[in-house]
């Protein structure tokens, strides 16, 4: 046909071609028949199915693998519940035990005990003693004789305060002589204690740090200060992360980031890693490493308002106010407008704060943090000028 309107001039045009599509209709049922059962078959329970039968599998190889062990120990187990049957009293076994226990474990125990409460400065007349009985011995913190005329429970004497010190002396005291103990974590150690035994504990812990690695989580940034004032003290390595729940959800976490890393933020660095960082990451893994590096800006800008603007006068966990560095004080106005123009434009760029429905919040570019961090610098480095001028007149 195409030839003949070319030449223009008729051409006889073949008959079309017979296709039988019988083979292509069979074939089109088949594969429908497979999307129709694929939409009326459960996927779910073939999954739980499948996956509990590959478990119990599993668990059949493991008691395999264990069963003569198994065997042996429900063998001694039987000759024992024999034996003490057989045996009657355990007076003597336990006589004995305690005798052991006294030397080797007891004493060791209340000195160690009693000491740890001394550094709380707490006069409690509390102590330790154990008790035998079928040959085990179980330990009892209890109050001194002499200071009351009978018997009391301990919580009816104890402050909460207290009684959380006396618990954490008999943990302590128990830790240390564990030599088989590689670590401890510790969650809000520091409820119902007070200031000063908030430090007490931060200490010991951060001694006991050079020996077990310590975890702590809390919620108290008193107590987090004073672990950290103490690392620095003695000398002892101290990391800290922030842990938030975001959408809903818990355990996101900010690494070497918190409010009482200040003195970390004195410079742009870890604005600047973060940057660095982020620069090679894909756009949905970057998008959070900006923010978090947007955050650690605005600190950077927290700590030069704490440490160059005030001289460190007034410090968020220090309990006196340092009267003494009111003559290294500077503040140029000039200064502090640009600190609070940088401090909101920055602020938009992360989710520190409640942003406003009618607008939405700005999107973080690597091109703007690192504009961001180059103005932080750049007025660093104009208030420290500022302040060397004004000492110099």
């Amino acid at each position: 046909m195409i030839e003949s309107l070319v030449a223009y001039r008729d051409a006889s045009i073949p008959p079309l071609i017979n296709l039988d599509v019988t083979d292509l209709k069979r074939l089109q049922g088949i594969r429908q028949r497979e999307i129709d059962g694929l939409h009326n078959s459960d996927a779910g329970q073939k999954l739980t199915k499948a996956g509990n039968s590959l478990r119990e599998l599993k668990h059949r190889q493991m008691l395999s693998e264990k069963l003569q062990d198994l065997r042996v120990y429900v063998e001694g187990m039987k000759w024992a519940a024999q034996a003490r049957r057989t045996l009657g009293t355990t007076a003597a076994i336990t006589s004995e035990y305690n005798k052991l226990f006294k030397e080797l474990v007891t004493e060791k125990f209340r000195a160690l005990f009693e000491e740890i409460l001394s550094r709380f400065e707490c006069n409690m007349r509390v102590t330790v003693e154990t008790k035998g009985y079928k040959g085990e011995t179980v330990r009892h913190i209890v109050l001194h004789n002499d200071k009351f005329g009978r018997d009391y429970a301990l919580e009816q004497i104890l402050s909460d305060g207290e009684k959380r010190a006396v618990a954490i002396a008999d943990f302590l005291a128990e830790l240390t002589l564990d030599e088989n103990s590689n670590g401890v974590i510790l969650d809000d150690p520091v409820t119902s204690l007070d200031e000063r035994w908030k430090n007490t504990l931060a200490r010991h812990l951060v001694e006991l740090a050079k020996l077990r690695q310590v975890i702590i989580f809390t919620h108290d940034l008193a107590f987090l200060y004073h672990v950290k004032s103490n690392s620095e003290e003695l000398d002892v390595d101290v990391v800290t992360h922030w842990i938030q729940r975001e959408d809903g959800q818990p355990g996101f976490v900010y690494q070497n980031n918190s409010p009482v890393c200040e003195k970390d933020y004195k410079s742009a660095n870890i604005a600047r890693e973060l940057y660095s960082k982020a620069k090679v990451l894909a756009p949905a893994e970057q998008q959070a490493v900006l923010q978090q590096g947007f955050g650690a800006l605005r600190t950077s800008y927290e700590a030069l308002i704490i440490f160059d603007l005030f001289n460190g006068v007034v410090g968020r966990f220090e309990e006196a106010i340092s009267f003494g560095r009111l003559e290294g004080v500077c503040v140029d106005k000039r200064l502090v407008e640009k600190i609070i123009q940088r401090m909101e434009a920055i602020s938009r760029y992360i989710d520190a704060h409640l942003h406003s429905d009618t607008f939405a919040r700005a999107k973080p570019s690597l091109d703007t943090l690192r504009e961001e961090i180059e103005a932080f610098e750049t007025i660093r480095k104009q208030q420290q000028l500022a302040k060397k001028d004004e000492h110099a007149t």
